[in-house]
């Protein structure tokens, strides 16, 4: 999933319909900015970070089954991505920290 995505919310602090930011760690929503007013809407830090244990574990435990699933549907491909694919994931994981830890802060 990417890091950022753009919606058009209503604001809590415009009360407008405006185009917003939406940051994630992993799978969930760590924080949503508007880009009018630049007020964030961010998630309870502690909350945040235990939801986050929680996906990360299960994307973990589920990593083998849908590993499996793509060297089966397509062996090739598979074989010729999987050196990117893991040179990826350590700095995804760091992604994704740096953006709990920025919510962290607010």
């Amino acid at each position: 999933m990417s890091e950022e995505a753009r919606a058009v919310l209503t604001c809590a602090n415009c009360a407008e319909p405006t185009l917003h930011v939406v940051r994630y760690a992993g799978r969930l929503i760590a924080d949503i900015r508007c880009t009018r007013c630049g007020t964030i809407t961010a998630r309870d830090s502690r909350e945040a970070w235990a939801e986050y244990l929680r996906d990360l574990e299960q994307r973990l435990l589920s990593k083998p089954t849908r590993t499996a699933r793509r060297a089966v549907r397509d062996p090739v491909g598979f074989v010729v991505r999987l050196p990117l694919a893991l040179a990826r994931q350590p700095m995804k994981l760091l992604r994704e920290w740096k953006v709990l830890r920025e919510i962290s802060r607010h």
